[in-house]
């Protein structure tokens, strides 16, 4: 009886030895399993974090591409504006060339104009000086200047007519005192005074 109960006692020990390594197997799993659950967590908030991640490199590397296209227009139009300056510079200086032709061909013209003013103005001048030396010289105070006056006589433009009421063509003076021995009294002395011009008063005529 004895025998027995040590072996009752020996099996109830292996036993209770067994309970309890699987009491801490038991407790060991659970904690296993909850540590998977927090690994289980930590994976889908890795996921998450990564499809995140994933998705910003995505959008970078669309703004990437549009910043590229944006340098690739920049570049373009700076070419562009550098090329139009080109034309610009060379438009500009193409007008400033005609302006400087034109610029002289308009002062050829003046000078051409005033070359042709003044000589009109010597014409007119001149024709004056053929109707001054038209003029006889008296010898008789009842002399009739009508005859001659209607030959000699010419329609006159305004321009010329203005000219010879302006300009003072014929002085008759009578000496008595001072004439030359070999002259007769009663001859006139005819004397023409002329106004001198010079280029100021034609350029402000």
């Amino acid at each position: 009886m004895e025998l027995e109960l040590k072996e009752a006692r020996e099996l109830e020990k292996s036993n209770r030895s067994h309970l309890q390594s699987s009491r801490d197997m038991i407790g060991s799993l659970q904690e296993t399993v909850s540590q998977l659950v927090y690994l289980k967590r930590d994976v889908q908030k890795l996921k998450y974090e990564i499809n995140s991640k994933d998705i910003t490199i995505a959008n970078i590397n669309k703004m990437n591409v549009v910043v590229l296209e944006y340098e690739e227009k920049i570049q373009r139009s700076a070419s562009e504006i550098s090329q139009l300056q080109d034309k610009l510079a060379m438009q500009t200086s193409i007008n400033d060339a005609n302006i400087d032709a034109y610029r002289r061909k308009i002062e050829d013209l003046e000078g051409k104009l005033k070359q042709c003013q003044f000589k009109e103005y010597l014409a007119q001048n001149s024709f004056s000086s053929q109707m001054e030396n038209r003029v006889e010289r008296p010898y008789s105070m009842s002399r009739d200047y009508s005859e001659s006056s209607e030959m000699n006589s010419a329609p006159l433009s305004p321009r010329m007519s203005g000219y010879s009421r302006q300009k003072p063509t014929l002085q008759v003076v009578y000496d008595n005192g001072t004439l030359p021995k070999n002259e007769k009294k009663s001859h006139f002395n005819i004397t023409k005074k002329r106004k001198l011009y010079n280029d100021k008063d034609f350029l402000n005529h």
